[in-house]
């Protein structure tokens, strides 16, 4: 099984347990239909990287889905919760890709988007030898309840 498309989403949710905030951050992103497992940060060769709302369309409800995914829960009200995931894709498509995931206590979901980046361009400094496309999503919020942020790369086999 080798995925050939992936999409990125965020999500955020509150609640009071960690398992509803767990559920209400996967609704928030659109993905609650799906039963995950979690994989390692490899992105296939020539897999490629789509709009968030084709790789929806692409997921049947119930399905066994592959994702990384970088999760961050707390129930310290006040306190400030992120998640982040980046890629690296080589323009040579012939070789693989990265994802990295990052959770920390950032308030502006852009930093934590800039530390995974940070965190991408670190960890592959020196490991392509040709052009390399690299981004990132990130979210962020103020703790009420249980509340998770998560960002997700959802694999398309």
């Amino acid at each position: 099984m080798i995925p050939r498309k992936f999409f990125l989403v965020t999500g955020c949710g509150s609640h009071r347990t960690e398992l509803g905030s767990f559920e209400m951050a996967l609704r928030d992103a659109g993905v609650e239909r799906q039963n995950f497992v979690p994989v390692s940060s490899i992105i296939p060769p020539g897999c490629r990287l789509i709009d968030e709302n084709e790789g929806r369309s692409l997921l049947r409800p119930g399905e066994i889905t592959f994702c990384v995914m970088s999760r961050n829960s707390s129930c310290r009200e006040g306190e400030h919760i992120s998640a982040s995931l980046s890629y690296v894709i080589p323009e040579d498509e012939e070789r693989s890709g990265y994802l990295f995931e990052y959770h920390g206590n950032e308030r502006d979901p852009e930093e934590a988007r800039r530390k995974a980046i940070e965190l991408a361009e670190d960890l592959c400094a020196g490991l392509y030898d040709c052009e390399l496309k690299i981004g990132a999503v990130g979210i962020s919020s103020e703790v009420r309840e249980w509340t998770t942020v998560l960002a997700l790369a959802v694999f398309i086999l």
